[in-house]
């Protein structure tokens, strides 16, 4: 019998719309990784790594709002799949966050 991986990091984090996104970086936008990762709670192997992305997926995930609001909509899908190649590749196979 199987039994399902689990994922080395779990975070209550979505970094999907804009204010959670505006927050994470207030919070984090100009911060050292390994601060990030610490005060996100992130421990052990890999927390710098994923630190850094989480912040890639932010600025990039801004970036596309920012282009929504302006009415930019190819240069917004742009930085939206700029965020689900961050996501797929980097974020989800190590971290249950969104």
């Amino acid at each position: 019998m199987k039994t399902a991986k689990t994922k080395p990091f779990t975070l209550d984090l979505n970094l999907d719309d804009k204010e959670t996104v505006d927050s994470f970086l207030v919070l984090h936008g100009r911060g050292s990784y390994k601060a990030i990762a610490k005060s996100l709670g992130l421990r052990g192997k890999g927390s710098v790594t994923l630190a850094r992305r989480l912040l890639s997926y932010a600025w990039n995930k801004k970036a596309a709002i920012l282009c929504r609001e302006k009415g930019d909509i190819k240069e917004a899908v742009m930085y939206e799949n700029i965020c689900d190649s961050i996501y797929s590749k980097d974020i989800n196979p190590v971290c249950d966050c969104w």
